[in-house]
């Protein structure tokens, strides 16, 4: 009598290669993809979209910081909200491969992926949505012969423009060889400050001012619109604009005591009628037995006050 025995092994199913090499099955030049790991299926599938979304995120908010700090010079730090990513990331349609456990480990694996090609076919609109709003102010820039009306084009157009870029940054990610089409669009974003700053160098202005006192309101008017970048003419008919600046002493006298309430108001105004920027301020009342001295203390407090604070309505009413 013989007997056979058989021995039954049971073979590991084979590791899929996405688990020891996500690249050569998700290659970067046709995928956008992340693994995740987790000790549950289903937080796998979560790790790896949030892996995706913490890519995204780090990556165009690095990308928008260079690009506008490139542009104007200051150093920008972009934020991009959380949520606006995940949303993307549906937009994009992400896959999943199905979840592989490792025994030895006791975690799952799992392969978050956007096709990129796909993703821009969806993502494309969106981009050109932004495209269109951008021009739709941009282009008004170059209308209008009031130079500083344009003002308001130009920062409706850069606040757009910044959203052109931010959305382009995305696509950059997604498919740079479809992105590179936009180019053009975002070197005229980048050209909006430089442009600015010329509008205000055009912007020539003559000065009328209704009262001094040696000089002093003209040397701090004159100084702080020249550092800004308006020039200043010396015959009205050279200019584009009037500088405007009255100015109230509010002067009394009882017969001893010389008294001051000193007040001002500098506009900027296009044809004689249309003001382009205004900027008031008032001082404590002087009071002297010299007139002399209370016109002296009053025009040096105006004067310091445009010194000090006109430079920064300037920027309020003019920059981004």
């Amino acid at each position: 009598m013989f007997f056979v025995t058989f021995s039954l092994v049971a073979k590991s199913p084979k590791i899929p290669e996405w688990v020891t090499d996500k690249n050569a099955v998700y290659p970067d030049v046709k995928y956008l993809s992340q693994v995740g790991i987790a000790d549950k299926k289903d937080k796998a599938k979560t790790e790896a979209v949030a892996a995706i979304s913490r890519y995204l995120k780090t990556t165009v908010e690095s990308d928008l910081s260079t690009t506008f700090t490139a542009i104007d010079g200051k150093e920008n730090v972009s934020v991009i909200d959380q949520t606006k990513i995940s949303s993307e990331i549906e937009l994009f349609g992400v896959q999943f491969t199905e979840p592989y456990y490792i025994r030895k480990e006791k975690k799952w694996y799992c392969v978050a992926f956007i096709d990129r090609a796909q993703a821009w076919t969806q993502y494309q609109p969106i981009v050109e949505q932004e495209k269109i709003k951008f021009y739709s102010f941009f282009n008004k820039t170059q209308d209008n012969p009031n130079l500083l009306e344009r003002i308001d084009n130009y920062k409706a157009a850069w606040n757009a423009g910044r959203k052109l870029l931010e959305v382009l940054a995305f696509g950059r990610l997604l498919n740079p060889v479809a992105e590179e089409k936009y180019k053009a669009d975002r070197e005229n974003v980048a050209t909006i400050p430089q442009q600015l700053s010329m509008v205000i160098q055009e912007s020539t202005l003559y000065v009328e001012i209704s009262e001094d006192y040696e000089n002093m309101i003209k040397n701090a008017v004159y100084r702080q619109f020249s550092e800004y970048g308006f020039p200043i003419v010396n015959q009205k008919s050279l200019s584009c604009y009037t500088l405007k600046v009255d100015v109230n002493t509010n002067y009394s006298f009882d017969g001893e005591i010389h008294s001051v309430y000193p007040q001002l108001s500098v506009s900027i105004i296009y044809q004689d009628t249309k003001s382009m920027f205004e900027y008031s301020c008032s001082q404590k009342k002087v009071a002297a037995y010299h007139k002399d001295k209370v016109l002296k203390n009053s025009f040096t407090a105006l004067a310091n006050d445009i010194n000090q604070n006109i430079k920064t309505k300037l920027r309020e009413s003019f920059n981004f």
